[in-house]
């Protein structure tokens, strides 16, 4: 109940933010936007799949052994940190190789760098680690502040990176604005992410 005013005050914000200001100001066209939320998309789904419910399981192995076998629960969080830190670089790995060496020679070449983005994202998947503790040990307090506190910084932390980058796409003719944008999305996504995990 101490959490839900301050989601109630940002929910319209975040709204407008995503609805209006993301698509209207920040991308320099709705095509950009358009493949960047597809993309968004399907590699939520890849990460989703990737998971094999790890996250899942930790959670509900240290909310059952942490009372008498602490050592035994934190193992649990630690196999999915060491899952998500392998599984996240085997990831960008065959991500990092499919934008340079096959996706440019494809019919889809304009979508290796929203991949080579989204792809950069998965290695820090494991920063999740603090929202499924305070799940597992009921402090959803805490999991809601982390969840509040990243979505707040991924919007200030985006909007001056999307219009530096765009600025700086302008003058790289190989780049352009669109991918500029592209780029400083990205960046907002991992100040976001870092920003929950030092919370």
């Amino acid at each position: 109940l101490a959490y839900l005013p301050y989601g109630l005050v940002l929910v319209i914000p975040l709204i407008a933010y995503a609805n209006t200001i993301v698509p209207g100001l920040l991308y320099p066209n709705s095509q950009v936007y358009g493949f960047w939320t597809s993309v968004g998309r399907w590699m939520t789904l890849l990460w989703v799949l990737l998971d094999f419910g790890t996250g899942t399981a930790a959670t509900w192995y240290f909310a059952i052994y942490h009372q008498r076998y602490p050592q035994q629960a934190y193992r649990y969080f630690q196999f999915y940190v060491w899952w998500q830190l392998l599984s996240g670089e085997i990831f960008a790995g065959i991500m990092g190789m499919a934008t340079a060496l096959v996706l440019p020679s494809t019919r889809i070449a304009h979508l290796a760098f929203y991949l080579a983005v989204y792809s950069i994202q998965g290695l820090l998947r494991s920063l999740d680690l603090f929202h499924l503790y305070f799940r597992a040990t009921q402090r959803l307090d805490y999991e809601r502040m982390v969840t509040l506190t990243v979505s707040v910084v991924t919007v200030v932390a985006q909007i001056p990176a999307v219009a530096a980058f765009r600025r700086w796409g302008a003058t790289q003719p190989a780049i352009g604005q669109g991918i500029g944008a592209v780029l400083g999305m990205g960046v907002g996504l991992y100040v976001a992410q870092w920003a929950g995990f030092l919370l």
